[in-house]
């Protein structure tokens, strides 16, 4: 992974790790990485083979996925103790806060968003 892109950043944490920026070597095209920690996947401290397998499996659809209301899934790098999943950057923030700071128009500005969401939701579930 570090032959390719440097790590910057911080963009955010969850249950599994955090989520980087990065600049890929070269060309200098801003991403995001997506740091699990695969000790998220464990049960009594033994990493279980059957949940890597299904994550892996996972990014491969999503790496298969091309909408514009879904981040683009670039690759992926195991490590020993991590997965490194490679993302599209978006930027701009959180819609929903976006959405809020606007007033009583969020309503208006969440329909414009929600829907076409709505619609790449029933893409990825079938």
């Amino acid at each position: 992974m570090k032959q390719n892109y440097v790590l910057s950043k911080v963009l955010g944490r969850g249950a599994c790790g955090a989520v980087k920026q990065a600049f890929e070597h070269g060309s200098g095209q801003k991403v995001a990485v997506n740091i699990i920690e695969k000790k998220a996947f464990s049960v009594g401290g033994t990493i279980k083979k059957n949940m890597g397998k299904a994550v892996m499996e996972e990014v491969k659809i999503l790496k298969a996925l091309n909408h514009p209301c879904v981040i683009k899934t670039e690759d992926v790098f195991e490590a020993d103790a991590r997965l490194f999943v490679i993302l599209e950057l978006v930027e701009g923030g959180e819609l929903f806060d976006r959405s809020v700071s606007r007033g009583r128009s969020h309503r208006i500005i969440c329909k414009c968003h929600v829907l076409p969401n709505a619609a790449s939701l029933s893409i990825v579930e079938t």
